[in-house]
Parts: structure tokens; sequence; C-alpha cells
């Protein structure tokens, strides 16, 4: 199955220049992992960063059910035209993002925010072995990519690759620098070919073996779709080297996901921090987005950070 844009980017009135790292694809990098280029000055913006983390829920072209018909579409307009809302009133300057497709979605997302008044020039896209969903930082400031961590395990005597990767990345915000990774652990969905379960573990036992080699960094932020609540051996794996914040919407909420088949809500979104960098975490305006929109957009929820 091939994987095509999404609708035609929009037409601007004046063209304004885009950085991108272009697709990492699954080769490993040669260089030492906890050694990417300095940020060596500072940027003018104001304080705080906003930084929101989100699930979009399938923004690629895909085979979609409609009427008991198949065919190969991109992500329903409506749905898009709630996420972008959600996004737009949020006014992120960085945003982390699950579930993209291709660089044409990732430029068509990046057109339809700037059509509404959110630039993100910056971005990065990051593959693992998932041949369709990826994961995707923008930023409205410069992007520095890390060499790209070990991704590889085994299991059962085969071999595999984390299905998305960890994205790994540095922001020089206007706080100070910022190093954010991330994730997108395999889902709960039960397949065939191997545990389910025993694949997320692999996969956070290989982000937690990055999290050890880069010890006790000054600014170091996780996010991403878990696809584990907050007891589980994964989980538990990652909190061994961050603190998570403890995000709530406005009725003191926690879930992120939910399952409508089975009517199922849980916390599988997270924010993990250094012990250093959550001193610069306003936590009183820290929270789960929720809107009508939102439901709207995803069965996911984002998540909203604010870094001094």
């Amino acid at each position: 199955m091939l994987l095509t844009g999404c609708d035609k980017r929009p037409a601007t009135e004046t063209w304004k220049p885009r950085s991108t790292s272009g697709q990492v694809e699954h080769e490993q990098a040669s260089a030492p992992i906890d050694a990417p280029r300095p940020l060596d000055h500072p940027v003018t913006g104001k304080l705080p960063a906003r930084f929101v983390s989100y699930n979009l829920r399938n923004y690629l072209t895909m085979v979609r059910h409609d009427d008991d018909k198949k065919s190969m579409r991109s992500k329903p307009e409506k749905e898009i035209t709630a996420l972008i809302s959600v996004l737009t009133k949020a006014q992120p300057d960085v945003l982390g993002v699950c579930e993209i497709g291709t660089q044409a979605d990732l430029d068509n997302l990046q057109d339809r925010l700037e059509a509404n008044g959110l630039e993100l020039p910056h971005s990065h896209l990051c593959s693992g072995s998932d041949p369709y969903r990826r994961q995707a930082i923008l930023s409205r400031y410069p992007i520095t990519v890390s060499p790209k961590p070990n991704i590889n395990f085994q299991m059962d005597g085969r071999n595999f690759q984390m299905f998305r990767g960890i994205l790994d990345v540095s922001i020089q915000l206007p706080g100070g620098p910022v190093r954010f990774l991330g994730v997108h652990l395999k889902s709960k969905r039960k397949v065939p070919e191997y545990d389910e379960e025993l694949m997320r573990r692999h996969e956070a036992y290989l982000l937690a073996q990055h999290l050890a080699k880069l010890g006790d960094h000054p600014a170091l932020l996780l996010y991403g779709d878990f696809n584990d609540t907050k007891r589980s051996t994964s989980i538990r794996s990652i909190t061994k080297h961050l603190k998570p914040l403890n995000l709530k919407d406005k009725d003191l909420s926690t879930w992120t996901h939910y399952w409508e088949y089975q009517d199922v809500y849980s916390r599988f979104d997270y924010i993990f921090v250094s012990k250093r960098l959550e001193k610069r975490i306003n936590h009183a305006k820290s929270h789960i987005i929720s809107s009508p929109e939102v439901r709207k957009a995803s069965d996911h929820r984002p998540l909203y950070v604010e870094i001094n």
C-alpha cells in the first residue's frame, strides 16, 4: 500500500522559508548519541514557552471505512478542522505529534496552522519500522537533531525495530535549551505475530537505556503516547530516570485517551521531565486540554506545558 500526501496544500500570498531536517529512516548514526550540535546563541521570544504533545489520530492517507465501503482517504476534513482549532487556540511554540504520515502530511499540517495564525516553520520527521505512522516535532525556533538512538532489539529469537523510533532533538527556547524526546510505543491492539505487551516493554527498555546514557541532563523533556498505564512495567522503567508531570483537565480528570468501542477512558499520554527542568515548569498553567473540538479531532487529548 502506498501513501500519498493529504489534500493539496493551500495557496499563500507570500512564500516563507522553512527548515526541515528531512525524514529519519532506519539507519543508525555513528556519532555518540549524547553529542548533538551545540546551541551556541540565545533566541528572542516570550516567556514562558508553550509546548503541546498530541496524538493526531492518523493524520495520513489510509484505508478508511464509509458506509461499508473501503477507500484510500486522508484524515476527514471535519477532524482536521477541529484539530487546527484546538492547536491555534493553544498557540504552542513547540508541538510534538504522533500518528503523522509522510513529509507531505507534515507540510499540510504546517500550512493549515500557518493559515490560521500559528507559524511553526521548523520541523523534524522521525520514523521507525512502521511504514505509515511517524512522529514529528514542529517549532517556532530552530531544531538541532541528535544522532539517532538504537531502536533495534530481539524478541523470541527474532529481530525487531521500534515501530515509531525515538525522536531526539534540542531546541533553544527563550529560557534556555531543552532536549525533547518523543515516543509512540506499541499499541494495545492484539496481533497474531507477537505479544503486544512484551513488544511495548522491549520498546520502553530501549528508551530507558537511552535515558540512562543521557544521565542527569539539565533540561530533558520526554513526551508522547506510551499506550500504557502509570503502574505498568513500561512506565515504571521510565520513572526511574524522569519525573512524570501530574497533568489534569479543568475538571481534575487525568485521562488522555478514549476507546469508543469499549467505552474505556485511560491515561496513555505523558510528559516526563528531568529534575532540573522541573524547576522551569509552570505547573499551575500546565494541563490536559479539554474542549468539544478535542473530542472531534482525535481519540487522544493534547497535553499543554509552559516552560520558563
